[in-house]
């Protein structure tokens, strides 16, 4: 655990604006009040933001509700985005993967697309985030499969390290606190 705690203070405020990079703001609906009985054609001018974003669609697949993968879809990162394939591999593998273990598995991937939205921009390069997943796994050896995966639900920005920089902080980590790698881990 204070391997943990080390790491997370060792995530500077400056690497973590160049990891998680720019957010686009949220979109904020207007409301409109409406006096008297609604025509069923006014209704259905609010179109189900599923129908219109494949992604949200995915989202919504993946146990999250409307407003949530709304939110998600809003705070994507400028620029394109990579395919509907690759970003439903993506949601797949954060599921199966480092959010495995979850008590609350839609909670913990909200938590984490919208903690770290550029994960979105990373989803055509899903072996990098693999090979990260495995190097914080290494590092953080002494948590279990839940500790592990609240740890990175609230916490998506160390994904987007890479496997270096993760070592490296492992390595300062260990000349700061002068232990060796047993005590460390």
């Amino acid at each position: 655990m204070r391997l943990l705690l080390l790491l997370l203070i060792a995530h500077r405020a400056e690497s973590y604006a160049r990891t998680v990079g720019p957010v686009r703001p949220a979109v904020r609906m207007a409301t409109v009040s409406i006096v008297g009985p609604v025509h069923p054609a006014v209704r259905m001018t609010a179109v189900s933001t599923a129908q219109r974003e494949p992604v949200v669609q995915v989202l919504c697949a993946s146990g999250l509700d409307e407003v949530q993968a709304q939110e998600v879809w809003d705070r994507r990162p400028a620029g394109r985005l990579p395919g509907i394939v690759q970003q439903s591999a993506l949601i797949q593998w954060l599921q199966d993967g480092p959010l495995r273990g979850a008590k609350h598995p839609p909670r913990a991937l909200h938590m984490a697309l919208g903690g770290a939205p550029r994960l979105l921009l990373r989803a055509g390069k899903l072996p990098e985030l693999k090979a990260t997943l495995h190097a914080l796994r290494t590092a953080l050896a002494k948590l279990n499969q839940q500790q592990l995966s609240l740890t990175l639900a609230h916490n998506p920005e160390i994904m987007l390290l890479s496997t270096a920089d993760v070592a490296a902080r492992v390595d300062c980590l260990r000349t700061l606190a002068s232990l060796d790698a047993e005590q460390l881990t």
